[in-house]
């Protein structure tokens, strides 16, 4: 991990390099399909929800295959059961979606700021004024203020 104690423009890239884009392409992996040779081959939930099937599943319920227990009119309630379980992946999805929004726009403030530091020639990030690095920081901002309604936020980055 980059020394970020300082925050001089050299640590910063190293921590920007490493840590922050492990994590970013961390993320981004765990809403993508894991290829069949992997470790842990599967499905993504972002898949499941979107009702992608493979040759396999197509004409299965993506989520659990329960058969005629789904039907309305059954006594097991499955149709209860496969909606709260799309309700649950619909959450956690999105709450993936807003984590890979947030840091692709800490990586991105955080070269900005770089690039203030070169043009300004300061060696450390303690000589930018607070007004402008909360300018530059507004979108990380607005990725933490909670959305109104509960639900994933429509932003495009």
């Amino acid at each position: 991990m980059g020394n970020l104690t300082h925050l001089d423009g050299k640590s910063l890239q190293t921590f920007i390099d490493t840590d922050l884009k492990d994590f970013v392409t961390q993320t981004e992996k765990i809403r993508e399909d894991a290829d069949a040779t992997s470790d842990h081959p599967g499905r993504a939930l972002k898949s499941l929800i979107n009702g992608e099937a493979e040759p396999d599943t197509l004409h299965q319920n993506q989520y659990l295959a329960l058969g005629p227990m789904v039907d309305d009119g059954s006594l097991t309630h499955g149709k209860a059961l496969v909606d709260a379980l799309t309700r649950s992946a619909k959450s956690i999805d999105a709450i993936l979606e807003n984590q890979q929004r947030l840091f692709r726009d800490i990586d991105k403030d955080f070269r900005e700021t770089l690039k203030i530091m070169g043009a300004t020639q300061s060696d450390n990030i303690t000589e930018i004024s607070g007004e402008k690095l909360l300018d530059v920081f507004d979108d990380v901002d607005r990725d933490m203020t909670p959305s109104s309604g509960g639900g994933s936020q429509s932003q495009n980055t």
